[in-house]
């Protein structure tokens, strides 16, 4: 599991875990997000955005697999998508998590042994992981064009199509889908994940092509 920045590069990683456990379960149990439970992560406090009348959190995002909480926006599920402007808000955020995706293609294409099994140790291979993750941030921080030549990462164009990056021309890891569990979310998170509905669908946090996307046939 891992936290990636708008730069694919990883600023938190939980690695070791079983692997039959599912992403919500390996959340919980990690360091990150213990210490976001019990609000010992001191995260930056909320902001107004083109002055809407309440501040917006920061929040991570996740897929389904993880909770809603006032610090981790998921998107809806599919039954409770009765609305245009719930489905732009599952299209943002879809694109926003596009860069996790492709952090995780990009390091699995770059360090070809993650493509296969590890014959190690669990402890050796984990360490293994981290040691990739920190090589990978470190020629992103170098800008190393070998590494990331221009075009290997996906680029959202200015109409909103989405032109993939090489990366996905190679063989991808072959990821197993667990089940995923729905968790009640507090009204505090769900009052903050409809202002952001509310915000995406606003003059100043809409994007032109978005309604014309999501009624997309």
């Amino acid at each position: 599991m891992a936290v990636v920045d708008a730069e694919y590069k990883f600023l938190v990683i939980d690695v070791g875990q079983p692997g039959s456990q599912s992403d919500g379960g390996v959340w919980e149990s990690s360091l990150l997000g213990r210490a976001l439970a019990i609000d010992h992560i001191n995260l930056p406090p909320p902001e107004l955005v083109n002055e809407i009348e309440e501040p917006l959190p920061y929040v991570f995002l996740g897929d389904e697999a993880f909770p809603l909480k006032p610090y981790m926006m998921r998107p809806f599920p599919a039954r409770k998508l009765d609305s245009d402007l719930k489905r732009v808000f599952n299209y943002r955020l879809s694109r926003a998590r596009r860069v996790v995706e492709n952090a995780f293609g990009i390091l699995s294409q770059r360090w070809r042994l993650l493509l296969t099994a590890i014959h190690m140790s669990p402890e050796k291979a984990a360490l293994l992981v981290k040691t990739m993750c920190v090589l990978h941030n470190y020629l992103r921080t170098t800008n190393d064009t070998r590494y990331f030549p221009a075009g290997y990462a996906d680029n959202i164009c200015q109409n909103g199509a989405v032109q993939e990056g090489f990366w996905r021309n190679a063989p991808c890891m072959n990821i197993d889908i667990l089940n995923t569990y729905a968790r009640r979310a507090t009204a505090e998170a769900t009052a903050i994940r409809n202002r952001f509905v509310q915000y995406f669908s606003s003059e100043h946090g809409s994007v032109p092509w978005q309604f014309n996307y999501i009624h997309r046939r």
